[in-house]
């Protein structure tokens, strides 16, 4: 979970985001992922401060499979849609029913194992 803040003369912007993975059989990965936040300029793109201050959610779910190595990284291929649940105000830019879908190929970088070190004794002088 991420929780952030902006605030700059008096006013704020919010915003939170969730997500999380689900692995299953060694390489299917469920994903999702939810984001809220609050921001200026979604009207008028070229001013990023201008009005209205709208709040706007996102729902992302996916998934990936990996196929194998290429060079030692693990390579998955993968799908998302992403729907968003925005005001009204602003339809005339975005649409009633905005929503988003991708392919993904991903190298991913191995993981990396926590070794447990020995407490260390420290001498008082």
């Amino acid at each position: 979970m991420v929780l952030g803040r902006n605030e700059q003369e008096g006013e704020h912007q919010d915003g939170i985001g969730l997500e999380g993975t689900w692995t299953f059989a060694d390489r299917n990965h469920l994903f999702g992922r939810f984001e809220r936040v609050d921001r200026t300029g979604l009207i008028d793109v070229s001013d990023p401060d201008s009005e209205p201050q709208v709040a706007v959610q996102a729902w992302t779910v996916g998934a990936g499979r990996d196929l194998g190595r290429v060079l030692t990284l693990p390579v998955t291929l993968g799908a998302a849609f992403t729907f968003y649940r925005k005001p009204d105000v602003l339809d005339p830019v975005y649409g009633d029913t905005p929503v988003s879908f991708y392919l993904y190929l991903r190298l991913r970088a191995p993981r990396m194992a926590m070794e447990h070190a020995a407490p260390q004794e420290h001498a008082m002088h």
